[in-house]
């Protein structure tokens, strides 16, 4: 989380042009880093921002990144090897939007992000799950795990 990836800029740009769409939404970014894409959907007018991240000290520069763009954002740790405690899982129908930058970076997560966000997105129903990536040599079968899951993939 200590740099600013490309994907993150994309997804980041998405909210930002695209703002009139995201608007009023509810957004939660999972695997946020330093927090880019979150903070612009609290810039576009999302009515509520939760930004996740692994351990403290990245939701602290989290926190800090959305104070310095003077928005609001929730943040909140989330381990997706153990997701179930997490203040995210809590919740159903409290989001709209997942959005994920850049999180298939190493093989080992395809299934447990597969299964976090087949989880959310059935536990808030009418979301949807946005990810920008690389494409990285792990997108192919994380789309697969999706799909095993009875989610729809679009390009």
């Amino acid at each position: 989380y200590v740099q600013l990836w490309p994907s993150a800029m994309a997804l980041a740009a998405e909210f930002l042009v695209d703002a009139a769409r995201y608007r009023g939404q509810r957004v939660v970014e999972v695997s946020a880093g330093l927090g880019l894409p979150g903070v612009a959907a609290a810039v576009s007018g999302a009515k509520r921002t939760m930004l996740t991240e692994y351990d403290e000290i990245a939701t602290a520069c989290i926190a800090g990144n959305a104070a310095m763009n003077r928005v609001h954002v929730e943040t909140s740790l989330l381990d997706w090897f153990r997701p179930t405690g997490s203040e995210l899982m809590m919740g159903v129908d409290e989001w709209d939007v997942i959005a994920m930058a850049d999180v298939m970076y190493e093989e080992r997560f395809v299934e447990p992000v597969a299964t976090l966000v087949a989880s959310l997105l059935r536990q808030n129903r009418g979301s949807r799950a946005l990810l920008t990536d690389p494409q990285r040599s792990s997108l192919p079968r994380f789309e697969e795990a999706l799909r095993s899951r009875g989610l729809e993939v679009c390009r």
